[in-house]
């Protein structure tokens, strides 16, 4: 199936591959979901689309410049 990822920043759709790789993380007593997304491919690479750089802020550490945030918050449903 396709999925909907909401941000902040942005929206992208997907298809979906569940697998059991990624673990539940705890918050506050709440067992919730990891989504890993694909984003190093580059606009012209061996896959095109919707990446989720769409959806990550903007902040690049200034030493190394590369992208600070590794995780953030979204939402994530069936596409319509």
């Amino acid at each position: 199936d396709h999925i909907t990822i909401e941000t902040a920043r942005g929206t992208i759709k997907m298809r979906a591959l569940v697998s059991r790789a990624e673990r539940h993380v705890s918050v506050g007593g709440r067992e919730l979901p990891v989504v890993s997304l694909v984003w190093s491919f580059g606009f012209a690479g061996a896959v095109t689309g919707p990446a989720a750089n769409l959806l990550s802020p903007d902040l690049i550490d200034p030493i190394t410049s590369i992208q600070e945030s590794k995780a953030w918050l979204g939402k994530v449903r069936k596409a319509v």
